[in-house]
Order: structure tokens, then C-alpha cells, then sequence
């Protein structure tokens, strides 16, 4: 019984329900459990807290392990796609801070009343030094689902 009294205590500790908030700190907020980011900036692959920004380039401050060249996948190898990396590599990673994206001029409706794109062209998308960033933690099955929205700031690169 005194196990299970110590089990509960721990359990209900504030410290295994230390949720993070719009008012900690980035650094609070990267040391947290369970903590994801969703953002409509496309950093390349590039974990946001190991990010820094040049004027044409994300970078990272810490090496990365990356896939510098992807190849078709082997008639009969168990994969989920039909690329496969050919050597990852660890080291420094460089993404373009500028890349063309896709954007729709002119929306229209089909006779269900389902909106499609009637006209698209390519765009010059650069992700800002200072981002919106959705931050979402989970335990168990408990979610803060939607979360709070912070703003972050990208390092200059040194």
C-alpha cells in the first residue's frame, strides 16, 4: 500500500504535469517533454532551435544528420516509399531561405460547390527572421491540442 501511496504522489507531481505557456521562455519551451511545433514556414528539414539565418540561406548551428541524395528504391525491398537515401551524412546543412511555391490566382467551384484551383503559377516564398509558431505538448493521452501561438526569432548565422 505504501508503494502505491509513493506511485501516486510522484504521478500527481506538478513537476510530471509541467506544462509549458505562451509566457515561458524558447528555452523552457525546447527543454519541455513531448513538445511539438507546427509552422507555415518551410525551414527545409531544419530544426527550428537549430536554426540560424544568412540572407539567402537557413543553416544549422549544430551538425545535422541529412540524405544529400535520394535513389529509387530496389524491385523487391520492404519500403514505404520508392526513394530511399543513398548515404546520410552528418555535418553542416544548408537550406535556400527563398523557394517557389506553388499559389492559385483564381479559385472557382465545380457544380457540387467544391472549390478548386482554376488558374496556379509559382511564387518566391522567404521565410521571415521572425516566425508564428503553433506550440503543442502531449502526455500520455492528453493533449493541449490547440495550443498557444508564440513568435519566434531566427539567430543571424555567425
Amino acid at each position: 500500500m505504501k508503494y502505491l501511496i509513493v506511485a501516486l504522489i510522484y504521478v500527481m507531481s506538478p513537476s510530471v504535469f509541467a506544462f509549458v505557456s505562451s509566457n515561458d521562455s524558447w528555452e523552457k519551451i525546447f527543454a519541455a517533454k513531448s513538445v511539438s511545433f507546427i509552422s507555415q514556414d518551410n525551414l527545409g528539414g531544419i530544426d527550428m532551435k537549430n536554426a540560424c539565418l544568412t540572407p539567402d540561406q537557413i543553416k544549422t548551428i549544430k551538425p545535422m544528420r541529412y540524405c544529400p541524395k535520394l535513389v529509387p528504391a530496389k524491385a523487391g525491398e520492404n519500403n514505404r516509399s520508392s526513394w530511399v537515401c543513398e548515404n546520410w551524412v552528418t555535418g553542416p546543412y544548408a537550406y535556400p531561405r527563398t523557394i517557389m511555391m506553388n499559389h492559385c490566382q483564381k479559385w472557382s467551384q465545380d457544380n457540387s460547390q467544391n472549390n478548386y484551383c482554376e488558374i496556379e503559377d509559382k511564387q518566391p516564398v522567404t521565410v521571415p527572421q521572425t516566425i508564428q509558431v503553433r506550440v503543442i505538448q502531449t502526455q500520455a493521452s492528453y493533449s493541449t491540442y490547440p495550443g498557444f501561438q508564440k513568435m519566434f526569432t531566427f539567430p543571424d548565422c555567425k
